[in-house]
């Protein structure tokens, strides 16, 4: 469990990084549907992770 941890919080923290990169470069509605994207990217992720 805590290696699981550790993975989903550099995964956590690469996703962020990548978010804001995005959002300093384009319009707010853009942001917005990109956002929505990587959260169901995340929800995704967490699922097969938990399904092993």
């Amino acid at each position: 469990m805590i290696y699981l941890d550790r993975v989903y919080h550099q995964l956590s923290q690469v996703l962020i990084q990548e978010f804001f990169q995005v959002y300093h470069q384009s319009s707010q509605v853009l942001t917005q549907e990109l956002f929505q994207v990587y959260l169901q990217l995340i929800q995704i992720l967490i699922l097969e992770f938990f399904q092993v």
